[in-house]
C-alpha cells in the first residue's frame, strides 16, 4: 500500500515527532525497505534517486564496510543516471554523497571505485562551471 500525506504540513509535523538523534536510523531503515522491495535492476533504477537519498540520509548508522562501499556504488550509479540525463548538479551531489562516504583505505581496496568518483565528480563539477571544485578534485587525484 502506499501511503500519502494529505498535506506537507501533516508530513512535517508527523516527521517532527521523530526524535533528531533517531531520523538518520529511520531514513537508512527506510532506504534498505524501499532497496530490498526492488524485484530487478529495472526497479532500482527507476527509484535509484530515493534510494540513494534515503540512505545518503542515513549514513551516519552505517557500521559495515561492505555498506559503506554499497552505498558509495549506489551514489555513483545514481550518478551516472543523472548524467545521462544531463543533471550535472544531482550528479555532483552523488558523486559528493559517494566520497564523503569513502574512507582513506578504500583508495587502496576500491580503488577502482574510488578513482571512478573522483573523475566523474571532477568531470561534473567542471561542467557545472565550478572550476575551481574540478581543478582541486584533480589536483587530489594527482596526490
Amino acid at each position: 500500500p502506499n501511503y500519502v500525506f494529505a498535506h506537507d504540513q501533516i508530513e512535517s509535523a508527523a516527521y517532527s515527532l521523530i526524535p533528531e538523534e533517531q531520523r538518520s536510523s529511520w531514513h537508512f531503515e527506510v532506504g534498505k525497505k524501499i532497496l530490498n522491495s526492488c524485484d530487478s535492476k529495472e526497479d532500482i533504477e527507476r527509484l535509484i534517486f530515493l534510494i540513494a537519498d534515503q540512505l545518503n540520509r542515513g549514513k551516519l548508522s552505517i557500521t559495515d564496510d561492505a555498506e559503506r562501499i554499497s552505498l558509495v556504488e549506489l551514489n555513483y550509479r545514481a550518478a551516472k543516471k543523472a548524467i545521462s540525463s544531463s543533471m550535472f548538479s544531482n550528479a555532483s551531489h552523488y558523486l559528493k554523497e559517494g566520497i564523503s562516504i569513502l574512507e582513506e583505505k578504500h583508495c587502496e581496496t576500491h580503488h577502482e571505485l574510488w578513482m571512478s568518483l573522483y573523475v566523474s565528480y571532477a568531470e561534473t563539477e567542471y561542467c557545472n562551471g565550478n572550476f575551481e571544485s574540478a581543478i582541486d578534485t584533480i589536483s587530489s587525484i594527482i596526490k
